[in-house]
């Protein structure tokens, strides 16, 4: 039987959704970039507010449904198999992207669509400074606070909440996907398609093996291949 309590996490995305677009304002990363030698080590600083925003508010709000950090799946060790599964299938994820969005980008030329991402930032400049920052941020950071919240607080919170059972799950690896594209504002409906298919594809990896590094691993590969040359 479904009881229904909103679950923390929702709650936990308007925060979430709120720190994340304030930071991510191209007006505000050139105003203070300046004042660091690489604009994007300004949006890397801007994650580590996030970071601790994120830490100081997500105890209280897992308390909200009952649940503890034990609770978001495995974070450590980092076993042979999460490597092996996370490559695998970021790999597998790099190609489908690069593939849709092959696909659609000649359909929104002109766009300001948030696809590749180098584009929507292309302002940050080409230094290695840059190119640093830039790695970090969407093959490390990014990554890393976006499997938090959209795979392992977004299912523990509605699992909690509404039960766990394989279509439930489904249903939630669904709607933590819808919100993890609104919270890119892509530009464009059909970007934020591809961002609702990679989002359903990161939480799957999740859901399959609950581990947070897994789930990491492959949004972090999957981030940094697409931004090869």
């Amino acid at each position: 039987m479904i009881h229904w309590k909103l679950p923390s996490f929702f709650q936990f995305f308007l925060y979430y959704f709120v720190v994340q677009f304030v930071l991510g304002q191209p007006a505000l990363t050139r105003l203070l970039s300046p004042l660091v030698p690489s604009p994007w080590w300004f949006l890397l600083g801007s994650w580590g507010v996030l970071f601790a925003c994120l830490a100081g508010r997500m105890p209280g709000l897992l308390s909200l449904d009952g649940l503890q950090v034990s609770d978001l799946g495995r974070i450590w060790p980092i076993k042979r198999n999460d490597v092996f599964v996370g490559l695998c299938s970021g790999i597998g994820i790099y190609l489908f992207k690069e593939g849709f969005y092959r696909v659609v980008h000649p359909l929104v030329s002109g766009s300001m669509g948030n696809a590749p991402l180098t584009q929507a930032f292309r302002f940050l400049g080409n230094t290695p400074w840059d190119h640093a920052g830039f790695l970090a941020s969407v093959g490390i950071l990014g990554p890393l606070a976006e499997e938090i919240v959209f795979s392992a607080y977004a299912l523990a919170s509605m699992e909690r909440a509404w039960g766990k059972t394989p279509p439930r799950t489904a249903a939630y690896v669904l709607v933590a996907s819808v919100l993890f594209s609104a919270m890119h504002q892509a530009g464009h409906v059909l970007y934020s398609l591809g961002y609702l298919m990679t989002g359903i594809l990161f939480r799957l990896v999740y859901a399959r093996y609950r581990s947070l590094p897994a789930a990491f691993l492959a949004h972090a590969a999957a981030n940094l291949l697409g931004e090869l040359p």
